[in-house]
């Protein structure tokens, strides 16, 4: 009967919450398992803090879900909720992330109605997690969905054939540029009304999150020839394949507005 409260005392509360770390606190995790017997340095562990905080606003978690991943994190390692100073660098990082990435976040375009590509990269990351948390049909985002990429020719619009362009001259091309992708924009909504809304990356590339199914590249095909039609000239339009990580997934969406 003396032994039963030893062997409580001798068992660490650490090894089944080990199991359960957080995909997000790995890396502060490996920082806390490979410390010295004396610890780990507190600018060490407040830079991998930081770059906890960083990670999770970045993928669009909030700060709720950071600090209770964060606190997860300690008590798989340490048996013990992260302490305040911690909490403290992981929140500060986390709002300096956000302000940094999101602070322009806007739906819309108000002159084409078109999404910005910040918008898209959050449709894109909502798409991610909302496959990782199995509420999609395919847990790869790559058999279900693809980027609809329409690329518009240069020079049609706003062109003065040589001459000098004057301050009037340049509105009237941004203007017509403008309305001509939000045109762009209107047809792919009718064509692929399962799309979500075109996003403008560059002045002449729309990208559109669209689903795949086995109605999708005749209703590309009819798409383009209507493009064709509607901007009296020929438009690129392909489908770029979403790869297997939502980090390569921002990379292509990225690359896209080159």
């Amino acid at each position: 009967m003396d032994q039963q409260p030893g062997r409580h005392r001798a068992v660490p509360p650490q090894p089944l919450p080990r199991a359960v770390i957080p995909a997000g606190g790995r890396a502060l995790a490996a920082v806390l398992i490979t410390a010295s017997p004396d610890g780990v340095p507190d600018a060490v562990l407040g830079v991998a803090a930081e770059e906890f905080g960083t990670t999770y606003a970045l993928e669009g978690e909030s700060l709720d879900v950071c600090l209770r991943d964060l606190d997860a994190t300690l008590m798989a390692i340490d048996g013990m909720p992260a302490p305040p100073d911690l909490v403290r660098r992981a929140a500060l990082a986390w709002g300096d992330a956000v302000q940094r990435h999101y602070t322009c976040l806007t739906c819309a375009d108000p002159l084409t109605g078109l999404a910005t590509l910040h918008h898209l990269q959050a449709q894109v990351a909502d798409l991610y997690r909302a496959a990782a948390d199995g509420h999609t049909s395919e847990r790869e985002v790559s058999r279900t969905h693809g980027l609809v990429v329409i690329e518009l020719a240069s020079g049609a619009a706003g062109s003065t054939d040589g001459a000098e362009s004057t301050g009037s001259t340049a509105s009237l091309g941004a203007l017509e540029d403008a309305m001509r992708r939000a045109a762009a924009a209107d047809l792919l909504e009718q064509q692929l009304p399962a799309c979500g809304t075109a996003a403008e990356v560059t002045p002449r590339r729309l990208v559109a999150l669209a689903r795949r199914s086995p109605e999708l590249n005749p209703h590309l095909d009819n798409l383009s020839a209507k493009l064709d039609e509607r901007l009296s000239t020929r438009c690129r339009m392909w489908v770029e394949e979403l790869p297997l990580q939502p980090a390569d997934a921002r990379e292509l969406v990225a690359a896209l507005a080159r």
